[in-house]
């Protein structure tokens, strides 16, 4: 039986979610083998199954004790829409 508001069943299954299926059915299958894999990272739902990266912790901390952190603007920066500019551009 099916829980929760209908229309949660009726939405399409992310791409992230389908890659997760992908890499646990290719993890059986090594397994059916006898083989070993490492783990996958699972990155599709709840919290991640490794550690934050030292390097990005110490970033965020830096960040929050010595920047103003706020909402970017709206429009976002000027180097921002350069960079999806030239990556829009590319294609």
């Amino acid at each position: 039986m099916k829980s929760g508001k209908p229309q949660i069943h009726n939405l399409p299954i992310n791409d992230v979610t389908t890659l997760s299926a992908f890499a646990y059915e290719l993890q059986q299958a090594a397994e059916s083998r006898a083989e070993v894999l490492p783990p996958a990272a699972r990155l599709h739902i709840g919290e991640p199954s490794f550690r934050t990266p030292e390097h990005i912790r110490l970033a965020a901390i830096n960040a929050l004790q010595t920047e103003t952190v706020t909402y970017g603007p709206s429009a976002s920066s000027p180097r921002d829409r350069g960079v999806a500019d030239r990556s829009v551009a590319c294609r």
